[in-house]
């Protein structure tokens, strides 16, 4: 049973939902097999760890049918039947918490029983009439559709309405307008995923047919919802990246609308939006790292994380490292802190790994070996930045003998790594060799190989560390003049 579909089901549930699918699986009404239900109290006493000995199928067996011979054909059968049931209650609370699709089904059902009190009431409900700019997804834009749908085929179709006076008073041309806003979200979502993709993955998409079919929208409806726009900008953005004004206007409309923005939704304008700001930042447009410190803000101003919304790991370090970049370190500290709870429990090493570079910006080089000393992870590329840091560690304290000593381990560790991509190799590689160009110029002070390396690292757009070398070379150029 340890890799059963059953179990494999069970290990997604709360302990809250285990406790609600014991009434479940008792009524009368969803199950009237005695044998499922003895099976699942059972299985419940051993939630969430499921043990290997005591999920084992004929050990269970045996202790939930007293001893009868073991059965595996009939074990199965109980087996299956209480994994249906767990995926219909699954399946019966998502629909019970998509409310639009409720209504839907509500709006069906009185029409098909001709209540026209009951339909009324409840397309009322449901009738995006006079709220368009909460049309904030391309499911609420779908769910809206259905609803006009249904409510102009009530009047066409019901014995009660007059429809030449129904159709005098409404828009007949609604519901068109409502899947126009769902069809175009749709596909540029598809649009901004196939360019991205291409941008990380460089493969040749079929632009011509992505573009015919953007360039054919209705700009009059994208014009009138503010969330047809903010994607219809994304795309600009995407394409033409040197046209900031699409950026600037998207970042005004998220400050308006983002509270009424459906949570996936709003994560995926946010990701594209501080990706662009990082390929400018890449390309030396560091005014941008303040761009994207507000956008960050922004998104933790519309968020609110638990323990059941956890922030990722990404975020949690680029919001730190983002914001040490243009000297908030306060505010970086003050958020390590206070959402290091929200981590998933496979990134808290994160936590000490931003710590370690808020010490660095302070300048507190005694806790910064500390806080790397505490991580443990098998991520690769974790493995890589601690080095990295080791490496400005060892630069910042002097310390020349660990210092070659890291730069040698580091570059024997991304060689003979596997779990790291040679893009990222290169770029870990570049900061490397830069980090060594940089000491031995500190050590034996040459103007002229200090303006070799400053002009080497301006050039460069996707180098890690970046501003830290700036600064070190600045530092240099700074004391050198002054002696």
């Amino acid at each position: 049973m340890k890799n059963s579909n059953l179990l494999e089901i069970f290990r997604t549930f709360s302990p809250k939902e285990m406790k609600e699918f014991k009434y479940f699986v008792s009524s009368p009404y969803f199950n009237t097999n005695e044998s499922v239900i003895l099976l699942f109290e059972f299985i419940r006493k051993h939630f969430p760890d499921f043990p290997d000995d005591k999920i084992e199928k004929k050990y269970v067996y045996s202790r939930i049918f007293g001893g009868a011979d073991y059965n595996d054909g009939f074990m199965r059968k109980v087996m299956h039947s209480l994994f249906q049931l767990a995926e219909k209650y699954i399946s019966i609370l998502g629909f019970t918490k998509n409310s639009p699709a409720v209504n839907d089904v509500l709006l069906q059902e009185y029409f098909s029983r001709n209540s026209s009190s009951l339909f009324l009431k409840t397309w009322k409900n449901t009738s995006p009439a006079g709220n368009k700019n909460n049309l904030m997804s391309s499911e609420q834009f779908y769910y809206s559709f259905l609803s006009s749908y249904r409510y102009l085929a009530y009047g066409a179709e019901h014995k009660n309405v007059d429809f030449i006076k129904f159709a005098g008073k409404n828009d007949l041309l609604e519901p068109f307008e409502y899947l126009q806003g769902h069809y175009y979200n749709s596909m540029m979502n598809l649009y901004e995923y196939y360019l991205n993709t291409q941008r990380m993955a460089k493969f040749e998409i079929d632009d011509p047919y992505f573009e015919n079919i953007f360039n054919s929208f209705d700009q009059r409806v994208i014009s009138k919802y503010p969330f047809l726009k903010l994607h219809s900008n994304l795309i600009k953005m995407l394409k033409e990246p040197s046209a900031e004004e699409y950026f600037f206007e998207n970042k005004k409309l998220l400050s308006e609308t983002a509270s009424h923005i459906a949570g996936t939704d709003l994560e995926n304008i946010y990701i594209n939006m501080q990706n662009y700001c990082m390929r400018k930042i890449r390309a030396n447009r560091e005014e941008y790292s303040r761009e994207l410190f507000e956008l960050y803000k922004m998104e933790l101003r519309d968020n609110d994380f638990s323990a059941d919304k956890q922030i990722s790991v990404i975020l949690y370090r680029n919001i730190v490292f983002t914001s040490l970049q243009i000297s908030e370190t306060e505010f970086a500290e003050r958020f390590a802190e206070d959402h290091k709870d929200f981590l998933p429990e496979e990134g808290k090493a994160s936590y000490f790994y931003a710590k370690a570079h808020i010490s660095l910006k302070k300048g507190d080089l005694e806790s910064i070996g500390k806080y790397l000393s505490r991580i443990k992870s098998a991520d690769e590329m974790l493995k890589a930045d601690i080095k990295s840091m080791y490496i400005l560690l060892y630069y910042e304290s002097e310390a020349y003998h660990q210092f070659y000593s890291m730069i040698d381990t580091f570059r024997h560790f991304l060689k003979n790594n596997t779990g790291i991509s040679d893009e990222r190799k290169d770029i870990y590689s570049q900061f490397v060799n830069l980090a060594a160009k940089l000491s031995a110029v500190k050590e034996n002070f040459s103007a002229d190989k200090l303006s070799r390396l400053k002009d080497e690292i301006g050039n460069k757009e996707n180098l890690i560390n970046k501003k830290w070398i700036t600064e070190k070379i600045n530092e240099l150029e700074k004391n050198n003049l002054s002696t």
